[in-house]
């Protein structure tokens, strides 16, 4: 199911899984019949919801023939379950042996070096106005408009 960012929702909340009513160890039969269920109900007029979105008839139909095609319940067990249950067998060792091979490899990992400190100049965002403090004028000993020195110095032309 395509996921789409929008401010305010969360896609994940609007799966697949979620229109049937089902968990990520649903097996086919239990795919077939709940969506058989549900689009009877479609029919009758009683519209579901799902996090404030009806669940009409072509949805629940959507969703089960996604479910029910291998690459479309391993797409969505990916992007919405990827943990997947324990199921046992093979595909648990599995499943198994690549967390332990990438926890090893991510413990492995060097920090990363740059040959050059300036490269991160273009990656830092710059500063706003509010970082930079202003210093105390008078510590300069900055002439001020109208100030007593400030008149001394200004050139006086007879008329």
């Amino acid at each position: 199911m395509p996921l789409k960012w929008e401010p305010g929702g969360n896609p994940y909340r609007h799966n697949y899984f979620g229109r049937l009513r089902l968990g990520p160890g649903a097996i086919r039969k239990e795919i077939s019949e709940q969506a058989k269920k549900l689009a009877l109900r479609a029919q009758a007029g009683d519209i579901a919801q799902l996090a404030g979105r009806p669940v009409d008839e072509h949805a629940i139909n959507e969703a089960s023939k996604k479910l029910l095609d291998a690459a479309g319940l391993a797409h969505e067990l990916l992007l919405v379950h990827p943990l997947p249950p324990k199921a046992g067998g093979r595909l648990q060792a599995l499943c198994d042996e690549l967390r332990t091979v990438l926890h090893a490899h991510s413990r492995k990992r060097e920090p990363f070096r740059l040959s050059d400190p300036l490269a991160l100049f273009w990656l830092v965002p710059p500063p706003g106005a509010e970082v930079v403090e202003l210093p105390d004028l008078a510590a300069y000993g900055l002439v001020g408009v109208g100030d007593q020195e400030d008149i001394e110095l200004d050139v006086v032309f007879d008329g």
